[in-house]
Order: structure tokens, then sequence, then C-alpha cells
């Protein structure tokens, strides 16, 4: 079987058993071929139980990010920004995040501001070393340039969090950002879920690739709503790419994605 089809425009065909695309690399043993489309199975769309009302909302949060006043800038009338957060990322300190309340509609918010620079974007784009996010698991890996930045958040986030948590008990917790931003929301997602009442929501715009398989897998056990809207032609989602070429890459070093990726 080919099952380590890894070229971008590579697919995989149920009913010719074949790796389909001109460009398609099958791994040792499994030549390129070509297949007629026509002859394979119509694709049918994932099912989840996404809502496009959640994103219109929660986008409004994400923009807002990018201003250091929040609440001037699109919020809902009836959400309060709680607590403003200024956290380091590489050798920026000027990184940004805040909390919002919103009573009436059971809400909390976290939002994560994204890319603001070229030079950041660069650095972003570059920076792909794969870490351990655990002691004692090698083989759970993370973008180590947001994982130091998820360290650095995470002691301020936590008390803001338990003490709205208090404060609103029927309130769900969403986590949102975009770009740069969405790294950092799905860290936190996965962070604060160890101690929220109910797991958190995390909706992201335009996250670039920043765990392994490992970690994607873990996550998607621990939270069963995680939703990432990414454009196609958007080039940082796909950075890195999924898989890569080299066959002494072990799966543990290689960049994944979530099975709820929702393009748009």
């Amino acid at each position: 079987l080919c099952d380590s089809c890894i070229a971008d425009s590579c697919g995989w065909c149920d009913r010719e058993q074949r790796c389909l695309g001109a460009s398609a690399t099958c791994g040792p043993g499994h030549a390129p071929v070509s297949v007629n489309l026509s002859s394979c199975p119509p694709q049918v769309p994932r099912q989840t139980d996404f809502r496009r009302q959640d994103a219109l909302e929660m986008v409004r949060y994400a923009w807002a990010a990018y201003y250091d006043e929040p609440e001037r800038h699109g919020l809902p009338d009836s959400a309060e920004v709680v607590k403003p957060f200024h956290y380091r990322i590489g050798i920026w300190d000027n990184a940004f995040a805040y909390v919002a309340l919103d009573s009436s509609a059971n809400r909390i918010v976290l939002a994560f501001r994204g890319t603001d620079t070229l030079t950041q974007l660069m650095v972003e784009l570059i920076s792909h070393s794969l870490v351990p996010f655990m002691t004692g698991n090698a083989q759970v890996r993370v973008n180590e340039f947001f994982l130091a930045a998820a360290d650095d958040l995470l002691p301020q986030l936590t008390p803001v969090l338990r003490d709205l948590e208090i404060k609103c008990p029927t309130c769900q917790l969403w986590i949102t950002g975009h770009s740069l931003g969405a790294s950092m929301a799905l860290l936190a997602a996965f962070n604060v879920s160890f101690w929220t009442r109910e797991e958190p929501i995390l909706l992201t715009f335009g996250q670039p690739r920043s765990v392994n398989g490992p970690f994607a897998r873990m996550m998607e056990k621990r939270l069963s709503r995680i939703y990432r809207l990414v454009n196609a032609r958007d080039p940082v989602p796909h950075i890195p790419r999924c898989h890569r070429s080299d066959a002494a890459l072990k799966p543990e070093r290689q960049y994944c994605r979530y099975r709820q990726e929702i393009p748009r």
C-alpha cells in the first residue's frame, strides 16, 4: 500500500489502490503512477459540529487582539475585557493576549494577538525545531518558538481564568487567535484543560503547524472541539510541510495537521 504519500499534490485512490498526481512520491518500492481521477470514488466531506456562527463571533475577538485596547475594536457590546497580558515570545517582549467576559452569552474568551511585524513573521516561519513538550516523553513535541512563550504566559493566565470560573460558573471558555496567536491559543487550551471545570473550546484562524503527530493525537483525545480554520492560499498555515520525504526522519520529528482542519 502507498501509505506514505507525501507530496502536497498527492492523493490516495482507494478503488485503484494507487497514489495520484504527477509529483506523487510513495516511498521505497512504490513508484508514482498516473490514474484517471474519474475512476476514484467521490470525496465525502468530513462531518464535524463546526458552526459558522461560532467562527464569526470568535473572529471579532481575534481581530480585537491586534489592538492594545481591544474593547474599542469590534467586541460585542456585552463583552468586558477583564485582563490584558503582555508576554515574551522569541526576542520580543510585546506579545499580547487578553481575557474577556461576556456574561450574557455565558462565555469567557481568551484571545491572542498574531504576527504583527515582517521580521516576526520570518522568524516564525524559519523556527521549526521541535522539542519535547514534557519531561520523560520525547515522542510528544512542540515548536520551541511557541513553547517558550506559552511557559512564560501560563503563570499570568491561570489565576485570572480560575477567578472567572468562580465569578461565572456557567460560562464556557473559548480560546482563539490568528496566525502566531493561533499557535499560542493551541498550547494555552491544552495547558488549562487540566484544571478547567469544562474542557475549553479551541477555534483558531490561519494557525501555522506547531506540533507533531503524537501531540496532535494527544490534543484530540483531550479536547473534543478543536477547529483550525485556514485559507488554502495562505502560506502560513501550510508551513512547515505536514510530511517529509526524508525516510530517515522519525515520525515524532514531523509536523502534523489536525483532523478538524476547516478550509475556507
